[in-house]
């Protein structure tokens, strides 16, 4: 049996909460579910995901890009072995280069503490 090992998929909290699920549950039934199918090819694929659905940015951080009508929601991650961690997540109209500092902040907060 070939059986692939799939990648984790973890998420950046400040306390109880997470940015990143607050963003998804803010979205609408069909955009969650383009989020959520991204995030399930990420685990599948992990790090050879690419366009559409993942690129690179730099300093480790990746985006995930869900399309089809969601063309503005990015969601940025790193991995850390065999888990892709979300760290922050921005509407494209939105996206400042600050954003992908504050994903590298979070990036390097998280990996302090693994």
């Amino acid at each position: 049996m070939n059986e692939t090992k799939r990648y984790d998929i973890a998420y950046y909290r400040s306390g109880k909460n997470s940015p990143i699920t607050e963003y998804i549950d803010s979205k609408n039934d069909v955009e969650k579910a383009k989020i959520l199918f991204c995030m399930d090819l990420l685990a599948e694929k992990g790090q050879h995901l690419r366009r559409p659905y993942a690129s690179y940015m730099r300093d480790k951080i990746w985006e995930l890009r869900p399309g089809a009508g969601m063309e503005n929601a990015r969601l940025f991650y790193f991995f850390k072995g065999k888990r892709a961690v979300f760290v922050h997540t921005v509407d494209k109209k939105d996206f400042k280069q600050k954003d992908i500092a504050l994903a590298i902040t979070r990036m390097m907060e998280l990996l302090k503490n693994f």
